[in-house]
């Protein structure tokens, strides 16, 4: 019995070695994943001076099943970016915040949405932020240390605030964003002999322009569009809940 709770015990610090580790915020190297608890310590905004501010609006477009003719909702709606840099008063670095809108996102990214957004390759970064849909806000980063990937799924998928903070101390225009969303709908289709059928539609739209760290993050991939990951839709099939909380909407436009 004794050798028998000693491997449960081995296993089970095993299993809890390999889960990100729950915190406040914190740094992410290259390749690392961060499970950041927002109910411990809720996100806000820098304090520091707005040194930019840019905002990208854009159009998610569902796609629709081959031979559907509607949906409800109907497979379009509107959102945008907002892209702002703060100076980080303390380290005298620059903090970067995006920002997602999602008009009626209830309705259009319950069920997965992903943000991954570049280029942060070469600098330091601690990370932070929030989903209006949890308590838990979990972030990665890619191996080579460039994109920063956020996403929340199984029915609490929400637009989310990431805010990365850097030992960068200038910016330019070049970065660039992909988000992805997944919905429930109700298609349409000339051949349903049982009437309408409720699918998940999927969606993704590339952004360019957004406020990024210059001189070592290097100058962004211009109008070339984002790749995703490799494995990336199959993930997004079964992504897991990163948790549940409250959101902080367009404050860099009233800071």
């Amino acid at each position: 019995m004794q050798l028998n709770i000693a491997r449960i015990y081995g296993l089970s610090s095993l299993l809890l070695a390999l889960v990100p580790a729950i915190a406040a915020a914190g740094p992410l190297p290259p390749g690392a994943t961060i499970d950041i608890d927002t109910f411990e310590e809720p996100f806000t905004l820098p304090a520091g001076p707005i040194l930019g501010q840019k905002t990208i609006f854009f159009t998610l477009q569902y796609d629709l099943p081959a031979g559907a003719t509607s949906a409800d909702p109907v497979p379009a709606t509107s959102g945008k970016l907002d892209s702002t840099v703060f100076r980080n008063t303390t380290t005298g670095g620059l903090t970067f915040v995006y920002d997602v809108d999602v008009q009626n996102e209830t309705d259009y990214v319950d069920e997965v949405s992903r943000l991954i957004v570049g280029s942060f390759e070469d600098v330091s970064v601690d990370v932070r932020g929030e989903n209006p849909t949890t308590t838990r806000f979990r972030a990665e980063r890619s191996t080579q240390g460039a994109l920063i990937t956020t996403e929340t799924g199984e029915g609490l998928g929400s637009a989310p605030v990431l805010l990365v903070d850097t030992d960068a101390t200038a910016f330019n225009e070049q970065g660039f964003a992909q988000y992805l969303a997944l919905a429930e709908f109700v298609v349409s289709s000339p051949g349903d002999t049982d009437g309408p059928v409720q699918t998940v539609l999927n969606t993704r739209v590339n952004l360019n322009g957004l406020l990024q760290p210059a001189g070592d993050a290097g100058p962004g991939p211009g109008p070339t569009p984002v790749p995703l990951p490799p494995a990336a839709w199959a993930a997004l099939a079964t992504a897991g809940v990163f948790g549940a909380g409250s959101r902080l909407r367009r404050r860099c436009g009233r800071a």
